[in-house]
């Protein structure tokens, strides 16, 4: 032993090369001695000791070199690839990974690619979309089992690697003879149980393990190997090595943790006694104890119980690629599978996982699935282990157990059931899930259901599946525990207190559990071969129907608790899937598989009762019960559920419907809908009615009614349509409620979960038919809209269905929508010209196949539904006002009912027979109404007379209080009631009901008989042939005789007479009495809640006397039962007294016969009429074809309805010309003076009260339209003045030809306060300010040089390039270090202007307000306690209290801004006396006033606040002259951001109006108080005039800046600011003129630098040969350039300057591109000067073009540059014509000039020449950088792209658009100065100001200040639709619009207008 021992230490010592190699020798000796065949055994021992850490970094490196025998661990790994031989690539990924899907290619729905195996295969034009992974994945290139072989990539497939040769043998000897101690060592440490293990073995996995499996197909060969083979196993990891003691010690207690650790994972035991004994005990993976044999097992166990680490997961899925491993692998995880179910739903612990609580559950389901998909995608393996392993039955006991209970070893399984509380919880012994448990709200179950739902995708695997009876009965019973599962009671007192928001995990457990299998296996039921299959499912759900039945006591005649509800019944609905599938695609009848009658109702009663509830909280009956009740109705019919439940639900119901009795089944409905009741004619007054229903929610339950048997006879969803046709059906649905996107169109397109539905297929094809389609656009308020489809115009005409938009509808408002877009479209295509709103289109139904089932119209020829249709026009004729809904429903029931044909009916039975009908019938007994179903009879059948039942005390009780009124006729009560208002009643609307007021004229359109007053008496008339009625007797025509007043009993016989009702149907007009003998009709009582209105009193009078005589009658009689029958003719006379008074005016016990005398046909004429609004209005039409237009109003609907009974009816016309002669009959005098007469007085007074409302209406509508049109006006004005400028803001300007000013501009301009409304003239006491907003802007230092926009880079290269780009704010910051190191402080500061980096921008809405108005209004804001804007109040900010728009200062008004102070007459064509007056002004700068300065201290303060104090001091500290560049840089880039604006040719969003006069005053003002030295010297410098001589003020010269390097721009503005305000033109002009004279002479001397030497020459030459013009010719441009060279090279300025490098090297410049740069180069400044002039003196600037000699011309012309006779000529051919000298020799002047910077240049010559020649001649506009055009060129090369700072990838990276930086966006790793990264470049980039674009979810982010928001998308994909994070995957193109806005908005500083939903960012982005 001791020689071993030395042995192995003496090979250890060799070192680790060595080492290897002669290991690798002796294995491969055959002839190796015993002692030599266990070294290597021994060196494992050492190597792998456990007693070692596994993440010892020397271990693992000594293993690698083992394995490599002899060559480095790198060389070995390139070695072994060449040999790797794997068709497939099984690349494995974690979560976050990008990878694809093309659905073209994939064969399983998980199939997947990474993206390398995507670029290198060719799937151009296939439906491919990008994904991040959630939990992992694998590549599946190769694998022809999951796609099809197109889709492989060239390295990948079974014809990729036929030419790669076997591995030698010594290659991988070492590595087979040592993997095993490998893997032993991993299972080793495993055992020790503990987290901390885990997380040590991960760098063990990372560094070694995956590592090998990296190396291909060979080394997984030798791995693989090591992990199956069970002799490996019992010898290493079973055995025990006791030479050691110490480490057999710990070998025991690692051996004891295994042990306890597959203890505490011991399965579930199932009990003895129950079924699913024998199938458990003969699955091997219930077995309680588990075996291992193999190291595969083992580590899969402890893969189980760390929780599915990530790395071991990874190692364990690379192998995949690995045949033998893979089958190996499937095996293994099957037998754990109850242990993965168990780890699932019960441990979740997390001391035994290094993740978070809050995402551990999502993060191990993933995990889960991650494995299962890549093994149960495959069909191959998924059959076989269903055959070897009991798969299926492994799966589906898996999770049936975790959620029904049973016996565990160690610890309480009683799974999450509960008794069910459904009808009678006594006699229910039903056990439910409960809805709130762990496993159902956090969705534990969901890995089991999905490997289940992935199997079953397999064809063999369904089959198997529902083959198995066993296995049938035993999901079913699984699906019974969610039967009836999150039953509600209804609330009826009190709101519920707790409301359980677990309801939708009800809805996914159903969908994923039930549903999702129920749909997978209809996949595979295609034909009439596996009909069988189908017929044996449906038996074994009806099974356990009944069995669910018998289990909560439910006999066949019960009846479901009204006051409970559930929308879980999945039982029912498998039977309705299969039924319907078996019948439309296996050819199977409905008589083979449909139940007996009483069954059918049986189960029809359920899902009624869900369709009833639905309805029911729509109408409000549950609103106690809270939101959650709504969310659960709203589920219900939503997308993702409608499929396979309210769908399922509807198409059961149909089919008991078409198999049960019509009358049975439509009497059933309504007593349902608890409103069978309320069709009695007793209840006329709603508001009266005291049942199940309150009194508001009666007509909206009658509506629901109407709708579900509406909605049963025309969805034919699941009778017979086509895939297609449900597909398009679908989609006019979704457009007609809105215009969708095609992203929306597909997501809200029904799915049948867990399918790949055909739908998509026409998805399409279907959407280029139907749509039109929108392409992406801007709001005018700046909000994107994305690309939208829109439905077509013959769509709306013939495909818009309402019931199923109705259906559709999760909210009731999106219904309306589409009605009011319908409406829309029918007025603007003029199909409906009406006022009124036009009534729902309800088509017709195409029939049926009657082969397949039976049509659901037959519904329709029911007396019981004709007795429902006759009473509900019975009652909107002449009791109370019913909703436009159930009319349009009635009316399109019988249109339905007329189309369709009768059964009873014969082909040629083409006029319906008059049928003897009964004098009286009884109410709600509707079948005994009709004598035939026929409805060409039931619509001539009169009902004749209705007997009433007993009425209910309640009644009397509500006539009672209705009657008792006291108030008299002037009381105040009165006027409440008989208001305008109550001309048109309140409708209680439910959710689909049309707007109140709509088509309702009848009440202002028939004339009604006022009522009578008191000294009228009224006679009680029984006129001969007729029924009695109730009239007044009228005084002047009065001729009666005694008996009138009183009726005597012998006169009562004619109040019950029979003899005067017809026999017949069809009345003749001989009859005796007519079928509606009234002439006018009762009058609907109106009122706004459906309830009467309290009676006026001559109404009561009326009501109490008509009382008392009718009680006269009734006392005369003996029999105190008596019957009175009372007609509607009575109620005619009076229109007051309808049904409902003569009905209330009866005695309690009085049972009434109510003379009805109507038919159908009659009522449908009387109702077309009161809609129409006029008498007789429906005039009978005859037409030989039928038509479907279905656009119009009632009447309309009503008119096609009666012209269709014609067309249908011979006698048709005659009928309903007889009715209308007797309905409309010719009056007489007498009824004519009374209809005329009586009504007269009402109607006037109506009509007269209506005129002064529409006369008060018009007046204020007249007012309105003034000040809105005066609105308008002064905001074009205000446009006008501001894009125009026609006129100054405070008057005109004056003209610089004129002497003296005009008194116009003398006058003070009126400003209006919007806080106070008060106007006037700006004061020191009462001072006006402007609104604005000041912000902090760097836009113009990111001007460019180049003649192109910087790109953002895609490539290295263009990384670097784009670094290099040359900014302004560079080319600034370079400057002023130059600067400062050659000239003294106090003359740079005032050589050019800061504000290109952190400038001020100010701009304002226009309005203005008072300083102290602005306080107040701040303080009021800073009171209030709950501001959602508490940040920006504290800083300033507030919104314009007129405009909304957001603010933060407000800029005083100077009292005298506008009036020009005229200090000087100049003489107008002499510039030489305008200069000596500008002198002689800058000699003595005027102080403003005092008083005036402190109110702008607070402007000023915003001023300098509004950016950071880095950008207001450059290089210096604060002092006079920093102060006085930076007032004058906010004007420089006032001016700069106007003119960008107006070059790039936008327009900043929202209303901004000019603010540059007003904060030019205010800056002015301040200036002048910081000039420390007069200007008059610096004029004189220009100008060429001698200085005053007490002028003493004197400048050091050496350190003085030459004029040749200032900047002419800034010292314009400073001049200015030393100038008084408001001065005259023609100063302005001089100073123009002389600053342009020193701008040219700067640029000829930059470009004499930029010459070449002999160019130089050449004109020096030039200038010689001219000598004697000379001086004549100065204004010659070559010979001013010659004159500079002349003076400017004794400095040495040129001398070698052609050998230096520069940007811009020396070339020959032409005459042409001389003029150019110049023009270039003076261009800036006469477009600054422009903008100055437009301002201050309101002139029209000129058009900047893209010419830019024109532009130069032009603004040449407009600043009336160079002398008088060439401007009036308008003509500059010339550079130098635009020149004036204010001298009389100008080159005397310029060789002062250019001898200054002579002496500059011969200090500094270096300085000197780079400060000449370094500007660039041409600044490009800033810009964002240019994006490429496919986002995938950018997605690709940033989101793995490493943070330049911390060299890590973030998380979230965002590319800035401005310089292109890349951040890491919400991560604090790179913060700086306590700002995260984002931020933090926003202050460097743009000054508080960045837009981001963030990679990962295509979406732009900007930061505004403190602020951030999302501004939008510029990738659209091919639809024009934005996809935010990329959750589509598609492809994104850029959209040029949307970008050019983005820098739009960026340019012009609008994103504070522009967006809304802004965020504190609290520097943590």
């Amino acid at each position: 032993m001791d020689t071993t021992d030395g042995n192995v230490e003496y090979v250890l010592r060799k070192g680790k090369r060595t080492s290897a190699s002669f290991l690798r020798r002796e294995c491969l000796n055959p002839s190796a001695t015993e002692p030599s065949r266990q070294l290597l055994p021994q060196i494992c021992c050492v190597v792998f000791d456990v007693r070692k850490s596994i993440a010892d970094w020397d271990t693992i490196d000594w293993i690698s070199w083992m394995i490599a025998g002899g060559t480095t661990p790198d060389e070995f790994a390139v070695e072994v690839k060449k040999y790797d031989n794997a068709t497939k690539c099984g690349l494995v990924w974690t979560a976050n990974f990008v990878a694809y899907r093309c659905r073209t290619c994939g064969i399983s729905p998980c199939m997947s690619l990474c993206a390398d195996c995507f670029k290198k295969g060719n799937h151009d034009g296939h439906d491919f979309n990008m994904f991040r992974s959630q939990a992992g994945g694998a590549c599946d290139c190769g694998d022809d089992s999951v796609m099809k072989e197109q889709g492989f990539c060239v390295y990948h497939g079974s014809k990729s690697q036929y030419d790669v040769p076997l591995p030698p043998d010594d290659l991988l000897c070492v590595a087979t003879a040592i993997m095993p101690r490998v893997i032993q060592r991993l299972i080793m440490h495993l055992r020790k149980n503990n987290i901390d293990a885990m997380d040590e073995s991960d760098v063990y996995i990372k560094d070694l393990l995956l590592k090998l499996t990296e190396m291909g197909a060979a080394m997984r060969a030798v791995l693989s190997q090591a992990l199956t083979d069970p002799n490996y196993y019992s010898s290493l990891a079973l055995g025990c090595d006791n030479s050691d003691t110490e480490r057999a010690d710990l070998m025991v207690q690692l051996n004891d943790n295994y042990n306890s650790a597959k203890r505490s994972m011991a399965h579930f035991r199932v009990p003895v006694d129950s079924d699913e004994f024998k199938l458990v005990s003969n699955i091997i993976s219930f077995q309680n104890e588990l075996i291992h044999k193999t190291f595969l097992e083992e580590l899969l166990f402890w893969t189980i119980v760390y929780e599915f680490p990530q790395k071991l997961v990874c190692f364990l899925l690379n192998m995949l690629p690995d045949e033998r491993y893979k089958e190996a692998f499937a095996q293994t995880f099957v037998y754990h599978y109850s242990r993965i179910s168990i780890m699932l739903c019960h441990s979740r612990g997390v001391e035994r996982s290094s993740r978070s609580k809050d995402n551990q559950n999502d993060i191990l389901s993933n995990c889960v699935v991650h494995v299962s998909v890549q093994l149960f995608s495959n069909e191959e393996l998924a059959t076989k282990l269903c055959q070897t392993t009991q798969l299926l039955y492994v799966i589906v006991i898996s999770l049936k157990y975790p959620i029904e209970g049973c016996a565990h070893e160690t610890e309480d399984m009683s799974g999450i059931l509960m008794s069910n509380p459904m009808q009678d919880p006594k006699k229910n012994a039903h056990n439910v899930v409960r809805c709130d448990h762990q496993i159902l709200k956090e969705h534990w179950y969901w890995p089991i259901v999905s490997d289940l739902n992935n199997v079953l995708t397999h064809r063999p695997v369904a089959q198997m599946f529902m083959n198995d009876c066993a296995l049938l009965d035993l999901w079913l019973e699984l699906i019974m525990a969610f039967q009836g599962m999150n039953l509600n009671h209804r609330e009826l007192s009190e709101h519920v207190e707790y409301e359980n928001n677990a309801y939708y995990s009800a809805f996914s457990a159903e969908l994923e559990i039930c549903a999702t299998p129920m749909w997978t296996l209809i996949c595979h039921l295609k034909d009439s071969e596996s009909a069988e299959q189908c017929i044996q499912i449906i038996k074994h759900v009806m099974h356990w129907l009944n069995t669910w039945f018998e289990l909560i006591a439910f006999d066949k005649d019960d009846i479901p608790n009204p006051m409970q509800s559930t929308f879980h019944i999945p039982l029912h609905r498998y039977l309705s899937v299969f039924i319907q599938h078996a019948v439309s695609y296996q050819n199977v009848t409905l008589e083979h598989i449909l139940p007996s009658e009483e069954s059918l109702k049986q189960l029809l009663a359920h899902p009624l009762q869900t369709l009833v509830s639905f309805y029911e909280i729509l109408c409000g009956l549950w609103v106690r019960n809270g939101v959650q009740i709504k969310g659960q109705a709203m589920t219900y019919i939503q997308c993702h559920f409608c499929n396979s439940m309210v769908d399922s639900d509807l198409f059961l119901i149909q089919q008991v419907a078409t198999h049960v009795d019509s009358d049975w089944f439509i009497q059933t409905v309504f007593e349902r809908f608890h409103v069978w009741d309320c069709l009695s004619l007793s209840i006329t007054d709603t508001s009266a009615y005291k049942g199940f229903l309150e009194s508001e929610q009666i007509l909206p339950m009658l509506e629901s009614a109407l709708t579900h048997i509406a909605t049963l006879l025309s969805v034919h969803n699941n009778l017979g349509m086509t895939e297609e046709q449900v597909t398009r059906k679908e989609m006019v649905a979704l457009l007609a409620m809105g215009d969708k996107t095609h992203s929306q169109l597909l997501d809200l397109l029904p799915e049948k979960c867990g399918t790949q539905s055909s739908q998509n297929a026409y998805f399409e094809s279907t959407l280029n038919r139907i749509a039109e389609f929108k392409s992406p656009n801007v709001e005018v308020g700046g909000s994107l809209v994305q690309g939208q489809f829109y439905p077509k115009a013959e769509v709306w005409t013939n495909e818009y269905d309402p019931i199923h938009v109705l259906l559709r509808a999760v909210h009731r408002r999106d219904y309306q929508s589409s009605m009011d877009r319908f409406a829309q479209f029918a007025r603007q295509s003029g199909k409906f010209k009406a006022s009124s709103q036009p009534w729902p289109p309800f088509h017709i139904p195409p029939p049926v196949d009657s082969n397949k089932f039976v049509d659901p119209r037959k519904l329709l020829h029911s007396k019981v539904l004709h007795g429902i249709i006759f009473t509900i026009l019975y009652k909107a004729v002449y009791c109370h006002e019913m909703p436009d809904q159930i009319l349009a429903l009635t009316i399109y029931l019988l249109d339905m009912a007329i189309r369709f044909p009768s059964p009873v009916s014969s082909s040629n039975e083409s006029m319906p027979m008059p049928v003897p009908v009964p004098n009286e019938v009884h109410d709600l007994q509707f079948s005994e109404w009709f004598a035939s179903n026929w409805i060409m009879s039931s619509l001539i059948t009169p009902v004749k007379s209705v007997k009433l039942p007993e009425r209910r005390a309640s009644l009397d009780g509500a006539v009672e209080e209705m009657d008792i009124d006291q108030h008299s006729d002037d009381s105040p009560q009165e006027d409440q009631f008989m208001s305008d208002e109550d001309e048109q009643p309140y409708e209680v609307h439910s959710p689909a009901t049309s707007e109140p007021g709509e088509a309702r004229s009848l009440e202002s359109s028939v004339q009604r008989p006022q009522l009578p007053t008191v000294s009228v008496p009224l006679a009680l008339l029984p006129p001969p042939n007729s029924t009695t009625a109730l009239v007044p007797l009228h005084l002047e025509s009065r001729q009666m005789t005694a008996n009138t007043n009183v009726i005597h009993s012998s006169d009562r016989s004619r109040l019950v007479s029979s003899d005067t009702v017809p026999e017949t149907g069809v009345t003749n007009a001989s009859d005796d009495m007519s079928v509606v003998a009234s002439s006018i009709g009762p009058a609907r009582l109106r009122s706004r809640t459906h309830r009467l209105r309290p009676v006026r009193s001559t109404d009561q009078r009326m009501v109490l006397l008509s009382r008392r005589r009718l009680g006269r009658v009734f006392d005369s009689t003996s029999n105190q039962s008596a019957r009175m029958e009372l007609s509607p003719t009575s109620m005619c006379a009076n229109p007051h007294l309808g049904v409902n008074e003569l009905i209330r005016a009866l005695p309690p016990s009085a049972d009434v016969s109510l003379p009805i005398n109507e038919t159908i046909i009659s009522l449908l004429i009387r109702l077309h009429s009161k809609l129409s609004g006029r008498p007789d209005s429906y005039k009978p039409t005859k037409s030989d074809q039928s038509v479907d237009n279905r656009v119009g109003d009632g009447p309309f609907f009503i008119e096609q309805l009666l012209n269709q009974f014609i067309q249908l009816n011979v006698t048709g016309e005659d009928i309903i010309n007889d009715i209308r002669s007797k309905i409309w009959t010719k009056q007489t005098p007498e009824n004519q003076s009374f209809d005329n007469n009586c009504p007269k007085s009402e109607d006037l007074d109506r009509e007269e009260r209506r005129r002064k409302a529409r006369e008060r209406q018009q007046k204020l509508m007249a007012e309105f339209a003034s000040k809105q049109k005066a609105f308008m006006k002064n905001i074009e004005n205000e446009i006008n003045c501001n894009d125009c400028n026609d006129e100054h803001m405070a008057g005109k300007s004056t003209d610089t030809s004129s002497a003296d000013s005009s008194p116009s501009l003398l006058e003070s301009k009126e400003y209006e306060c919007v806080i106070c409304g008060q106007s006037g003239p700006t004061t020191n006491n009462q001072l006006f300010g402007q609104v604005v907003l000041l912000q902090s802007t760097s836009v113009l230092g990111h001007s460019c040089v180049g003649d192109t926009n910087p790109k953002l880079a895609n490539s290295e290269e263009e990384v670097v390039s784009l670094q290099n780009v040359q900014t302004l704010a560079k080319f600034m910051e370079e400057r002023i270090d130059e600067m400062d190191n050659y000239f003294d402080k106090n003359s740079w500061l005032n050589s050019f202007n800061i504000g290109w980096v952190g400038g001020v921008h100010v701009q304002s809405c226009g309005h203005y307000l008072h300083i102290d108005c602005h306080k107040s209004y701040m303080q009021s804001l800073r009171g209030v306690q709950q501001v959602h804007n508490r940040y920006g109040i504290e800083q300033g900010e507030y919104s314009c209290p007129l405009c909304r728009q957001m603010a933060n200062s407000v800029l005083p008004i100077n009292p005298s801004m506008g009036e020009i102070g005229a200090i000087v007459k100049c003489r107008p064509n002499d510039i030489n006396a305008v200069a000596l007056e500008i002198r002689h002004l800058l000699c003595n700068v005027s102080h403003p006033d005092s008083e005036f300065l402190k109110l702008l201290g607070n402007a000023v303060e915003d001023l300098t606040k509004a950016t950071g104090p880095q950008y207001r001091n450059i290089r210096v500290s604060p002092s006079h002259q920093s102060l006085f560049l930076f007032l004058c840089s906010i004007t420089r880039t006032n001016l700069e951001a106007d003119l960008l604006m107006k070059m790039s040719q936008s327009s900043a969003c929202g209303a901004k109006k000019s603010c540059f006069v007003p904060l030019f005053h205010v800056l002015a003002l301040n200036a002048k108080v910081v000039i420390t030295t007069p200007y008059d010297n610096l004029w004189c410098q220009l100008t060429g005039l001698t200085a005053e001589q007490n002028n003493l003020s004197l400048t050091t010269i050496e350190k003085e800046v030459p004029l040749f390097l200032r900047d002419v721009s800034s010292l314009l503005i400073q001049i200015f600011y030393a100038l008084p305000l408001n001065v005259d033109k023609a100063y302005f002009t001089t100073v123009v003129q002389t600053l342009m004279n020193l701008r040219l002479m700067q640029a000829l001397a930059q470009l004499s630098a930029l010459m070449t030497e002999s160019q130089r020459i050449q004109l020096k030459e030039h200038s010689l040969e001219t000598h004697n013009t000379y001086i004549r010719d100065f204004n010659v441009l070559t010979i001013q350039l010659a004159f500079i060279i002349d003076h400017l090279e004794c400095s040495s300025l040129y001398h070698n300057l052609d050998d230096e490098t520069h940007t811009m090297k020396n070339k020959f410049w032409s005459d042409s591109e001389l003029e150019d740069a110049v023009i270039n180069l003076c261009l800036p400044f006469l477009r600054l000067a422009s903008m100055l002039s437009h301002h201050l003196y309101s002139e029209s600037l000129p058009t900047l073009s893209d010419n830019k000699n024109e532009e130069f011309n032009s603004l040449v012309r407009f600043l009336s540059l160079g002398p008088m006779s060439s401007n009036n000529c308008n003509q500059h051919n010339s550079l130098t014509n635009c020149l004036n000298w204010t001298c009389e020799q100008p080159k005397q002047l310029v060789r002062t000039w250019c001898q200054e910077f002579t002496n500059f240049a011969s200090n500094s010559l270096i300085g000197a020449r780079k400060l000449l020649r370094s500007p660039p001649l041409v600044w490009k506009r800033p810009s964002l950088l240019r994006l490429p055009a496919l986002y995938d060129q950018l997605f690709m090369f940033y989101h793995q792209r490493q943070c330049r700072f911390c060299s890590k990838v973030p998380k979230d990276p965002s590319i800035c658009l401005i310089c292109g930086t890349l951040v890491c966006m919400r991560e604090n790793c790179c913060r700086s100065e306590s700002c995260w990264e984002a931020v933090f470049h926003s202050n460097i980039c743009g000054a508080g100001t960045a837009i981001y674009l963030a990679c990962n979810s295509s979406t732009v982010i900007v930061i505004r200040g403190k602020r951030a928001c999302v501004w939008g998308s510029v990738y659209l994909d091919h639809f024009g639709e934005e996809d935010r994070d990329l959750k589509r995957g598609k492809p994104l193109y850029l959209s040029e619009q949307r970008y050019w806005i983005l820098e739009q908005q960026w340019l012009t500083h609008s994103f504070d207008h522009t967006n809304k939903r802004w965020v504190l960012h609290k520097d943590m982005l």
